[in-house]
Protein backbone atom coordinates (compact mmCIF):
# COMPACT_ATOMS: atom_id res chain seq x y z
CA UNK A 1 0.00 0.00 0.00
CA UNK A 2 1.59 3.35 -0.98
CA UNK A 3 1.55 6.13 1.73
CA UNK A 4 -0.67 8.10 -0.48
CA UNK A 5 -3.44 5.06 -0.32
CA UNK A 6 -3.21 4.83 3.25
CA UNK A 7 -3.99 9.04 4.24
CA UNK A 8 -6.99 8.20 1.32
CA UNK A 9 -8.30 5.25 3.59
CA UNK A 10 -8.04 7.66 7.00
CA UNK A 11 -9.68 10.21 5.21
CA UNK A 12 -12.68 8.25 3.74
CA UNK A 13 -13.12 7.19 6.88
CA UNK A 14 -13.26 10.56 8.64
CA UNK A 15 -15.60 12.23 5.64
CA UNK A 16 -17.60 9.29 5.87
CA UNK A 17 -18.66 9.91 9.62
CA UNK A 18 -20.39 12.13 11.43
CA UNK A 19 -16.60 13.01 13.49
CA UNK A 20 -17.53 10.45 15.90
CA UNK A 21 -14.35 8.30 16.75
CA UNK A 22 -16.03 4.93 17.11
CA UNK A 23 -18.19 5.77 13.66
CA UNK A 24 -15.04 6.57 11.93
CA UNK A 25 -13.63 3.46 13.22
CA UNK A 26 -16.63 1.10 12.05
CA UNK A 27 -16.01 2.68 8.77
CA UNK A 28 -12.22 2.75 8.58
CA UNK A 29 -12.58 -1.01 9.36
CA UNK A 30 -15.58 -1.67 6.65
CA UNK A 31 -12.70 0.17 4.32
CA UNK A 32 -9.47 -2.32 5.35
CA UNK A 33 -12.27 -5.36 5.10
CA UNK A 34 -12.23 -4.86 1.59
CA UNK A 35 -8.17 -4.89 0.91
CA UNK A 36 -6.58 -7.68 0.87
CA UNK A 37 -4.78 -9.20 3.89
CA UNK A 38 -1.44 -7.62 2.83
CA UNK A 39 -3.09 -4.40 2.54
CA UNK A 40 -4.64 -4.62 5.74
CA UNK A 41 -0.60 -5.88 7.04
CA UNK A 42 0.53 -2.45 5.28
CA UNK A 43 -1.81 -0.12 6.48
CA UNK A 44 -0.76 -1.32 10.06
CA UNK A 45 2.96 -0.67 9.15
CA UNK A 46 1.83 2.69 7.78
CA UNK A 47 0.09 3.55 11.32
CA UNK A 48 3.24 2.34 13.26
CA UNK A 49 5.32 4.19 10.69
CA UNK A 50 3.42 7.39 11.62
CA UNK A 51 3.70 6.54 15.54
CA UNK A 52 7.26 6.47 15.37
CA UNK A 53 7.38 10.24 13.29
CA UNK A 54 5.35 11.61 16.13
CA UNK A 55 6.75 10.22 18.81
CA UNK A 56 8.15 13.87 20.22
CA UNK A 57 8.70 15.99 22.99
CA UNK A 58 7.24 18.67 21.09
CA UNK A 59 4.16 17.01 20.53
CA UNK A 60 4.19 15.41 23.87
CA UNK A 61 4.05 18.94 25.18
CA UNK A 62 1.23 20.13 23.01
CA UNK A 63 -0.88 17.04 24.26
CA UNK A 64 0.51 17.49 27.94
CA UNK A 65 -1.43 21.27 27.31
CA UNK A 66 -4.84 20.35 25.63
CA UNK A 67 -5.37 17.70 28.00
CA UNK A 68 -4.48 18.71 31.04
CA UNK A 69 -1.80 16.66 31.68
CA UNK A 70 -0.68 13.30 29.35
CA UNK A 71 0.57 9.61 30.56
CA UNK A 72 2.85 7.93 28.37
CA UNK A 73 -0.79 5.89 27.20
CA UNK A 74 -2.07 9.33 26.71
CA UNK A 75 0.00 10.08 24.42
CA UNK A 76 0.50 7.05 22.44
CA UNK A 77 -3.72 7.80 22.02
CA UNK A 78 -3.39 11.09 21.23
CA UNK A 79 -1.04 9.96 18.70
CA UNK A 80 -3.29 7.55 17.03
CA UNK A 81 -5.95 10.32 17.50
CA UNK A 82 -4.04 12.22 15.08
CA UNK A 83 -3.27 9.77 12.38
CA UNK A 84 -7.18 9.52 12.51
CA UNK A 85 -7.57 13.61 11.38
CA UNK A 86 -5.84 13.00 8.47
CA UNK A 87 -2.56 13.45 6.45
CA UNK A 88 -3.04 17.51 6.51
CA UNK A 89 -3.44 17.72 10.20
CA UNK A 90 -1.08 14.71 11.42
CA UNK A 91 1.82 16.65 9.10
CA UNK A 92 1.39 19.69 10.19
CA UNK A 93 1.26 18.66 13.90
CA UNK A 94 4.69 17.01 13.58
CA UNK A 95 5.81 20.24 11.95
CA UNK A 96 4.61 22.83 14.34
CA UNK A 97 2.87 21.02 17.45
CA UNK A 98 1.90 24.70 18.37
CA UNK A 99 -0.54 24.27 15.48
CA UNK A 100 -3.15 22.34 17.02
CA UNK A 101 -4.69 25.75 18.61
CA UNK A 102 -6.10 26.05 15.14
CA UNK A 103 -7.90 22.75 14.95
CA UNK A 104 -11.49 23.74 13.79
CA UNK A 105 -12.95 22.17 17.13
CA UNK A 106 -12.04 23.06 20.90
CA UNK A 107 -10.03 19.80 22.35
CA UNK A 108 -10.52 17.99 25.47
CA UNK A 109 -8.54 15.53 26.97
CA UNK A 110 -11.82 13.07 26.25
CA UNK A 111 -11.55 14.28 22.36
CA UNK A 112 -7.68 13.77 21.91
CA UNK A 113 -7.53 10.12 22.69
CA UNK A 114 -8.43 7.46 20.02
CA UNK A 115 -7.31 3.98 21.35
CA UNK A 116 -9.42 1.94 19.45
CA UNK A 117 -7.81 2.72 16.14
CA UNK A 118 -4.70 0.78 17.19
CA UNK A 119 -7.44 -2.34 16.99
CA UNK A 120 -9.13 -1.84 13.83
CA UNK A 121 -6.35 -3.12 11.70
CA UNK A 122 -5.64 -6.35 13.38
CA UNK A 123 -9.77 -7.00 14.00
CA UNK A 124 -10.15 -6.34 9.86
CA UNK A 125 -7.15 -8.67 9.56
CA UNK A 126 -8.32 -11.60 11.76
CA UNK A 127 -11.77 -11.43 10.41
CA UNK A 128 -10.57 -11.68 6.96
CA UNK A 129 -7.76 -14.22 7.74
CA UNK A 130 -8.80 -16.25 10.62
CA UNK A 131 -5.66 -15.78 11.81
CA UNK A 132 -4.04 -13.39 14.45
CA UNK A 133 -2.71 -9.90 12.77
CA UNK A 134 1.19 -10.48 12.38
CA UNK A 135 2.58 -7.63 14.01
CA UNK A 136 5.80 -5.61 13.11
CA UNK A 137 7.40 -2.75 14.73
CA UNK A 138 6.55 -0.71 17.59
CA UNK A 139 6.95 2.75 18.16
CA UNK A 140 10.48 3.73 19.57
CA UNK A 141 11.23 3.90 23.28
CA UNK A 142 13.59 7.33 22.72
CA UNK A 143 11.67 10.70 22.31
CA UNK A 144 12.76 12.85 19.41
CA UNK A 145 13.56 17.15 20.01
CA UNK A 146 13.90 19.03 23.30
CA UNK A 147 12.77 17.91 26.45
CA UNK A 148 10.31 20.30 29.00
CA UNK A 149 10.07 20.61 32.05
CA UNK A 150 6.38 20.57 33.21
CA UNK A 151 6.19 24.79 34.18
CA UNK A 152 3.80 27.37 32.95
CA UNK A 153 6.81 29.48 32.32
CA UNK A 154 7.80 26.60 29.87
CA UNK A 155 4.71 25.75 28.39
CA UNK A 156 3.34 29.63 27.35
CA UNK A 157 7.15 30.10 25.51
CA UNK A 158 7.29 26.80 23.70
CA UNK A 159 3.65 26.25 22.76
CA UNK A 160 2.64 30.12 22.82
CA UNK A 161 -0.86 29.48 21.16
CA UNK A 162 -2.04 26.06 22.89
CA UNK A 163 -0.86 27.30 26.39
CA UNK A 164 -3.37 30.89 25.48
CA UNK A 165 -6.05 28.27 24.05
CA UNK A 166 -5.91 25.41 26.70
CA UNK A 167 -4.57 26.24 30.16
Amino acid sequence: MTKDKFWELIQRSLDGSSGEIDEQADVLESELMDLSPEEIVSFGEHVEACLQESYSNDLWGAAYIIAGGCSDDGFEYFRRWLVSRGREWFERAVKNPDDLADYPQNLSDSDIEFEEFAYIAPKAYEAKVGKPFPYGKTAPDTLTGEEWEEEEEVFSKRWPKLFSKYW
